[in-house]
């Protein structure tokens, strides 16, 4: 047993001496540390404003033509809520229910673009502009006919000024 005890201590003292302990500098043309994090950062950066800036022409894309055409329609949707509403009856029901329709989609499609990794500027409108669109849609609300048409006009406006 001793003469095991004996060999192991031999053996393993032979171990430590042949590994070195890692007190020797590495061989030459070796990587000595990791790459620098901020060699790969500018690429990520440049890779992530491409991703933003294509998210946010295809977001523009998509808002612009819809937001301009609520703009040239909203006055004649309003003004025939209105009047719908002032004779009652199945008619207004439709054609409340087809305004109001038309309202929600455009302020659920501003807020779903508004989600992506778009341009804070754009970013911003497309959140106000949803904010403001559900304000005009919500039955309940006390938006004047006059300030829902020229804040919708303003919001096309604006959509358009943060894609230029």
């Amino acid at each position: 047993m001793r003469r095991f005890m004996i060999t192991t201590a031999i053996v393993s003292l032979l171990s430590l001496a042949m590994a070195g302990c890692g007190t020797q500098p590495p061989p030459t043309g070796y990587p000595t540390a990791l790459p620098s994090v901020t060699a790969g950062s500018a690429d990520t950066a440049k890779s992530d404003a491409v991703h933003v800036e294509s998210a946010t022409r295809a977001a523009c894309e998509s808002a612009i033509p819809l937001s301009e055409e609520r703009a040239a329609t909203i006055e004649q949707d309003l003004t025939g809520l209105a009047e719908a509403a002032a004779e009652g009856g199945e008619a207004a029901e439709t054609i409340e229910a087809n305004v109001r329709g038309k309202l929600g989609g455009w302020s659920q499609m501003l807020s779903v673009l508004a989600t992506g990794p778009l341009e804070e500027d754009l970013k911003q409108v497309l959140i106000d502009g949803s904010a403001f669109v559900d304000q005009i849609n919500d039955p309940d609300g006390a938006v004047p006919t006059d300030e829902a048409i020229a804040g919708v006009q303003k919001l096309a406006a604006d959509i358009k000024a943060a894609c230029a």
